[in-house]
């Protein structure tokens, strides 16, 4: 197998034996110590978000989700049979989920970014006879390059259980990338915490909607697979997990053409779209006039020469242009918590054609 050592989560295989001692209740230090004996697993570390998957069911959902072979069908459709299904896997641990993956078909190949280099032994150990079609890199997820330009390797799907402190970095990395390549990216399916995947899939006015909520919602359909239980996992979490999964706009479109803003081919409209919402959901309960007049909104605006508006506009200046703009929409008495996706779309570009942008987000979310 490829190991790419670049820059400096845990599965083993579903062991039946180790599930039915599971199931009469050892308790879980107990168990840690049968997995390491009989599978030789490294010792597990719950800083890493290191839990074991020990249900097969679960591993079949999380694969069947995916929807591999029709997306393998459509790329040989497309570009002839030898055409390969590349899947990017986040935090591949000891490799269960892994070998689901391959065992799909032939023409899946797992792109496996492992921050444990422990676990790249066990990986290597484990596949050896799948090194044409396991690429294993040695990295932080933070650090990890998606393909870019038209010559190199895409990913056409990211299935993984990923650790849990992760997952904003992970959800926004990959609604980024389908920002970025909107037909390129089929589906992304993966393992979260409950709590987490409650705001993915949080409506307007609910307790759990956010930022989170409507950045992912611009960029992609979020929808519910299963609710995994903490005792489908060695050792157990201390919450309940959800597995859920994210189509791109652009796919689900049928089309293929993004259903995004008009301006939305702006190399940086998603990253001046992050910073709007920064701005109006840090107090989400405030009406979006006040978020949209305070000093740390003004302090990220720009005008259409991409000046700071401390220096172009002064504050009852701007105090107009959003009555204005928020009025153009009947948002006037509205907050943050309260709008869809597209309010909030209609709402940059009412600001936009009176002369008011956002600065880029620049955070590490953004990385290619």
């Amino acid at each position: 197998m490829r190991l790419l050592v670049s820059r400096r989560a845990a599965f083993l295989p579903v062991n039946t034996a180790l599930s039915r001692a599971f199931s009469r209740g050892r308790d879980a230090a107990a168990s840690e110590r049968h997995v390491a004996k009989i599978q030789t697993t490294p010792h597990l570390k719950r800083k890493l978000g290191q839990h074991l998957l020990i249900t097969e069911k679960i591993l079949t959902d999380i694969v069947d989700a995916a929807a591999l072979p029709s997306i393998i069908q459509e790329k040989q459709r497309d570009a002839g049979s030898q055409a390969v299904v590349r899947v990017l896997e986040i935090g591949p641990g000891t490799g269960n989920l892994t070998s689901a993956l391959l065992a799909v078909s032939p023409a899946v190949h797992v792109h496996s970014v492992e921050y444990d280099a422990r676990m790249v032994e066990r990986l290597q150990a484990r596949f050896q006879a799948d090194d044409a079609r396991l690429l294993i890199e040695n990295c932080d997820f933070e650090d990890f390059e998606f393909g870019s330009g038209d010559d190199a390797p895409h990913v056409d799907a990211c299935v993984a259980n990923i650790p849990y402190q992760l997952s904003s970095l992970v959800i926004s990395r990959l609604t980024n990338y389908m920002y970025r390549y909107p037909s390129q990216l089929r589906c992304a399916v993966l393992l979260v915490q409950d709590e987490f995947a409650q705001r993915l899939l949080a409506q307007p006015g609910t307790q759990n909607y956010s930022r989170l909520s409507v950045n992912t919602a611009l960029i992609a359909d979020v929808t519910s697979v299963v609710k995994v239980g903490r005792n489908h996992f060695l050792p157990p979490p201390k919450v309940d997990s959800r597995v859920i999964k994210l189509t791109p706009k652009a796919v689900a479109s049928q089309d293929g053409a993004a259903l995004l803003p008009a301006d939305a081919d702006q190399s940086l409209f998603f990253q001046r779209f992050d910073t709007l919402l920064r701005v109006v959901f840090l107090r989400k309960n405030k009406t979006l006039r006040a978020a949209l007049l305070n000093n740390t909104a003004r302090s990220l605006m720009v005008d259409s020469d991409g000046q700071p508006i401390d220096k172009t506009v002064d504050r009852d200046q701007l105090s107009g242009i959003v009555e204005e703009s928020l009025a153009a929409l009947e948002l006037t008495t509205k907050r943050a918590v309260q709008l869809p996706v597209q309010d909030f779309v209609g709402l940059m570009a009412q600001l936009k054609t009176r002369g008011i942008l956002f600065r880029p987000s620049d955070t590490r979310h953004f990385r290619d």
